[in-house]
């Protein structure tokens, strides 16, 4: 018994020891820059949407609006829900085809292009037995996502849901509010790794000033003491990218894909108890389609789907071998980025080519293909 009380001693001076010295040689930690506003959207888009107190803020109802910036002069309409477009859609199927809803941010609501060129409009007029509800929203992040689904996608009673998941919409999840002064709702990790709520109700517009970054995880005491501890950090960065270079964990290590991955697995589970089938359909960035293999993100989405087994359309490979062809610009609006309306048609071919693979049952076929 005294053996083992010495070697308790000896090992806890050890590690003292080591933490001295890491804590009078090592370098600092980077300490995260001082709280500031940063702008994604401006507003977003006051001339069609107001605020909502789950959301933070949607669409309003049979709006017709111009969007004009130096680059896009638009026409844009919503119908009685709030969805992109004019043609309306009963919260019950009256039809014999298959109904699909889309959510995401502006890339799915069609921000720079018309009504008739978006993608999911293009589904529709493609396959006329379809539905396609575009709830894409400007500016959501993956936690109003997660929200407009349950407050308002499921009641569309959808076959198949799409999670248009572009990368920025995880930086959006660590935020509180937009710069142009939007309070939204997020959602805070717990130390047993649940999802908490938080900011609902969202406060008015413009009645946040602070906050705006706030501390997305929640520790246990141990965590918390460990957090402190320089060796600890050291050992822990360097099993991190051990783990990482044996494919054990995901590329990207950011706090954005942490809270992103725990947000979209919670996502697929309501969706799938819902009777529906979630599709990720991946909304490559301009700089992705110029060096697809260059970035964690993308990686780290396809490791997330392939252990969540569900379907996903990575649309990075179609809009890197279409910009070979001709060019990049042709498919995202210059110094906008957005797609153009032939951006959104290839999308709208890829995404239909996925529902008609022989995989799927949601459209007939290609003729040919084989049952």
């Amino acid at each position: 018994m005294k053996n083992f009380f010495l070697a308790l001693i000896s090992v806890g001076v050890v590690l003292l020891c080591a933490e001295g010295v890491f804590r009078v040689c090592a370098k600092p930690a980077p300490q995260p820059a001082a709280e500031q506003a940063v702008t994604w959207v401006e507003v977003p888009e006051k001339k069609w949407v107001d605020y909502h107190d789950v959301l933070g803020w949607y669409p309003q109802p049979d709006k017709t609006a111009r969007l004009e910036t130096p680059l896009i002069h638009q026409e844009i309409h919503t119908n009685a829900a709030g969805f992109r477009g004019e043609r309306n859609y009963a919260e019950n199927k009256n039809s014999g085809g298959p109904r699909i809803l889309a959510v995401g941010d502006s890339f799915t609501f069609g921000f720079g292009v018309a009504d008739s060129e978006t993608f999911s409009r293009r589904l529709e007029e493609r396959n006329p037995a379809l539905e396609v509800l575009n709830a894409g929203v400007p500016g959501y992040g993956i936690d109003q996502v997660l929200m407009l689904y349950r407050e308002i996608g499921r009641k569309y009673h959808p076959d198949v849901v799409l999670v248009d998941v572009f990368p920025e919409m995880g930086w959006r999840a660590t935020r509180a509010f937009t710069a142009g002064g939007y309070a939204k709702p997020f959602f805070k990790l717990t130390a047993q790794g649940e999802l908490e709520l938080q900011n609902v109700p969202v406060p008015k517009p413009y009645a946040m000033t602070q906050g705006q970054f706030p501390n997305l995880f929640q520790h246990s005491f141990w965590q918390a003491v460990l957090k402190k501890s320089m060796l600890y950090q050291w050992i822990r960065a360097r099993l991190l990218r051990l783990s990482r270079n044996v494919y054990l964990i995901d590329p990207d290590l950011s706090d954005e894909w942490k809270i992103s991955r725990k947000i979209l697995s919670q996502l697929l589970r309501e969706i799938r108890k819902d009777g529906a089938e979630p599709v990720l359909v991946m909304i490559p960035p301009e700089y992705w389609v110029r060096s697809p293999e260059k970035n964690q993100p993308r990686r780290s989405m396809l490791r997330f789907a392939k252990r969540e087994h569900v379907p996903v359309v990575d649309l990075t490979t179609a809009f890197y071998e279409a910009g070979k062809k001709s060019s990049v610009e042709d498919y995202y609006i210059r110094d906008d980025w957005h797609w153009t309306a032939k951006g959104h048609a290839l999308a709208a071919a890829e995404i239909e080519s996925f529902l008609k693979s022989p995989k799927r049952h949601f459209l007939p076929p290609p003729s040919g293909a084989a049952a």
